[in-house]
């Protein structure tokens, strides 16, 4: 097998010049995993400006429950939660007890995280200190039950594209 010839009239290896084809496949990994994570690409441009306020706010913490710095993946995430964050506060209008009370804790959560800037430790002792019960779809419908909250279940309820579907899903308080 014959390599490919280099400016300086060199040679290279089979191995350098299998080497972009190697590239091209760990990028094409890269994008399947992005895809199936967030969905079909999606071109957006902005100022400079503007990219580096996305990435401050990143960088801050400002969406909980993700470890997410700034990049392809954290730039992805926080766009799809403030389209998210949004659509929550300019559409959704819970018609239902469960409904509201899920809009609640969203809210108790949220103002606990970002503007108290509580651990999720501190949100899940709150939370279990004024008793607030936890969602979750089970055949179909909303079913709101007595936890004991930990970490882990004030993170679930951080995404604001899972609590519109909870919202949304609430029939009736059970």
């Amino acid at each position: 097998m014959a390599g490919r010839m280099t400016r300086k009239g060199q040679k290279t290896t089979l191995s350098k010049a299998l080497k972009p084809n190697s590239d091209v496949q760990r990028q094409d990994a890269r994008r399947g995993t992005l895809k199936k994570d967030f969905g079909p690409s999606v071109d957006v441009y902005m100022s400079e400006t503007t990219k580096n306020r996305l990435d401050n706010l990143i960088e801050k913490g400002v969406f909980p429950g993700e470890d997410v710095s700034p990049g392809t993946r954290g730039r992805c995430y926080a766009l799809a939660e403030l389209i998210n964050q949004f659509y929550y506060d300019a559409f959704v209008r819970p018609k239902t007890k469960a409904g509201k009370e899920i809009a609640d804790l969203y809210n108790v959560i949220w103002e606990k995280r970002i503007v108290d800037r509580c651990s999720e430790d501190e949100v899940a002792n709150y939370l279990n200190e004024e008793g607030y019960r936890y969602p979750e779809i089970k055949k179909d419908d909303v079913v709101l039950r007595n936890i004991t909250w930990s970490a882990v279940d004030v993170i679930k309820m951080t995404h604001t594209e899972d609590v519109i579907s909870l919202i949304r899903a609430a029939r009736d308080v059970k």
